[in-house]
C-alpha cells in the first residue's frame, strides 16, 4: 500500500501542476505551519523537518538553520527584484520551545513559543532604497502558539497568535501582527493504518494590523521512508524519507478585496536522520538534513507570479 501511495500522490501532483501551469516557511509557508507550515520555511517557509520523535519529558527545544533560493511567503516572492540577475541566497534561522503539560499530568495541551529570522544579502537593493539601517535583515518573526489533541475527534487543534517585524522599515510598515487556528485531521480512522497518511489540514491566519485580511490554506503530504519500502538494511538510505505535499492557499482580503483561490503549492521534501545514522542517543535528541523544492501556481495571477525555488534546513531537537 505504501509504495501504491507513494506513486501515486507524485502524479497527480505532477500532473495537477502541468495542467494549471504552476507557482512557500514559510514556511507552503516558511514557517512551520504547521507551518506550518510550516510552515515550511523555505517557505513558509517554508523545508520542513526530517524528524519526528517520541517525547519523554515536558520541555522540548528545536533549532534550525535553512538556505533558500528565494523568500517566498503565501506565493508571493520577497527576495526578488527587477535586475537582480544571478539568485542572491536567503539565509532563515529558527528556534523553538514548548511546554507539553501532559508530561506534568495536567493535560491542558502544548503552548509554545517560536522565533524565525530571514536574512536577504541584496535586501537594500530589493527594496530599492536604502533605508538607514546597514543590513540586510529582512524579517523577524515571533509566534505563541497552544495546541490540544481532541483524540475522541481524531483531531488536533492549535491558536496561536504571530507579530512580523521588518527592520528594514519604519512606521506602520515595521510591524503587523495576525491571529490564527488551525485543525489538524489523523486520517488513520480512515484509511484503517496506525498512523496518519495524507496528514490533512486546515488553517485561517486573520491580520488585524496592518493588513486588515485573512488567509486560509489546506494541505496534504505524506512521508515515505525508504526502509519501508526495502531498503531497511542499505546503509544510507535506510536513514531517508520522501515527503510529496500540496498546499491550497485563499485569499481573503490580503491581496484583493474579494476571497478567491490564490495559489497551488506542491512540494518535494528528502529528509536525512543524521542522528540514527551514526546511532545518537534519543537523550541527546535529534539531527536532520532535509533538502526540498517547491512550485507556487499562482491561480490569483493578478498580484502573484509563479515561482519555483528550493533550499536546505540542518535542524536539531531535544
Amino acid at each position: 500500500m505504501t509504495a501504491k501511495l507513494f506513486v501515486s500522490l507524485i502524479l497527480v501532483g505532477w500532473f495537477t501542476s502541468v495542467g494549471s501551469g504552476y507557482d512557500g516557511a514559510g514556511g507552503g509557508d516558511y514557517r512551520p505551519t504547521a507551518e506550518l507550515a510550516a510552515e515550511s520555511p523555505g517557505s513558509s517557509g517554508e523545508g520542513s523537518s526530517a524528524l519526528e520523535q517520541e517525547k519523554s519529558q515536558a520541555i522540548s527545544v528545536s533549532l534550525d538553520y535553512t538556505i533558500v533560493s528565494d523568500y517566498i511567503f503565501r506565493g508571493a516572492n520577497f527576495s526578488e527584484y527587477a535586475g537582480e540577475g544571478r539568485e542572491k541566497l536567503n539565509h532563515q534561522l529558527g528556534f523553538g520551545i514548548e511546554l507539553d503539560t501532559a508530561e506534568l499530568g495536567a493535560n491542558l495541551g502544548t503552548f509554545g513559543f517560536f522565533f524565525w529570522g530571514e536574512w536577504y544579502a541584496d535586501q537594500v537593493s530589493a527594496l530599492n532604497t536604502p533605508l538607514g539601517t546597514g543590513n540586510s535583515l529582512q524579517e523577524v518573526d515571533y509566534t505563541i502558539s497552544w495546541s490540544y489533541e481532541i483524540a475522541e475527534l481524531f483531531t488536533t487543534v492549535e491558536l496561536g497568535w504571530i507579530a512580523y517585524t521588518f527592520p528594514q522599515t519604519g512606521g506602520d510598515a515595521h510591524y503587523t501582527h495576525e491571529w490564527y487556528v488551525s485543525l489538524g485531521f489523523d486520517d488513520s480512522v480512515l484509511f484503517g493504518t496506525e498512523g496518519s497518511v495524507l496528514n490533512p489540514y486546515v488553517a485561517y491566519y486573520w491580520d488585524v494590523d496592518d493588513v486588515d485580511g485573512a488567509w486560509l490554506e489546506w494541505g496534504i503530504s505524506h512521508g515515505f521512508g525508504l526502509a519501508d519500502l526495502g531498503l531497511g538494511s542499505t546503509a544510507v538510505l535506510k536513514d531517508i524519507t520522501i515527503t510529496p505535499s500540496l498546499v491550497m492557499g485563499v485569499d481573503n482580503g490580503q491581496m484583493g478585496k474579494s476571497m478567491r483561490m490564490a495559489n497551488l503549492q506542491y512540494g518535494i521534501d528528502v529528509g536525512y536522520d543524521i542522528s540514527a545514522a551514526i546511532g545518537m542517543p534519543e537523550k541527546c535528541g535529534s539531527i536532520g538534513l532535509n533538502l526540498f523544492l517547491y512550485f507556487s501556481d499562482a491561480v490569483h495571477d493578478a498580484f502573484l507570479n509563479d515561482e519555483f525555488w528550493g533550499g536546505m534546513t540542518l535542524s536539531y531537537a531535544w
